[in-house]
């Protein structure tokens, strides 16, 4: 197993949040000046959240199997860790 399927899930992640976060920021913002969000700024929100938790969710499942198979690499490779002796 490479790092890209990593790789490209965190960038995945990076850009999800980055979008959530700009709308949660543009709903703050109206709330502030005392402008209730219309239910289309809001739907808007709720969209780029749940693709904020998709995109964690897949980051996740990536980063579990990336251990492992780098522990996979480095035994096959002769490399493996020593046991820690505490």
């Amino acid at each position: 197993m490479t790092q890209a399927p990593y790789d490209r899930a965190a960038r995945a992640l990076r850009l999800a949040l980055e979008r959530a976060n700009g709308a949660a920021d543009r709903l703050t913002r109206q709330w502030a000046a005392g402008v209730v969000p219309s239910e289309d700024d809001i739907t808007v929100y709720r969209r780029l959240s749940a693709a904020l938790a998709y995109a964690e969710a897949v980051w996740q499942v990536e980063a579990g199997q990336l251990i492992p198979a780098s522990a996979e690499q480095l035994r096959h490779h002769g490399t493996e860790p020593k046991a820690s002796r505490h």
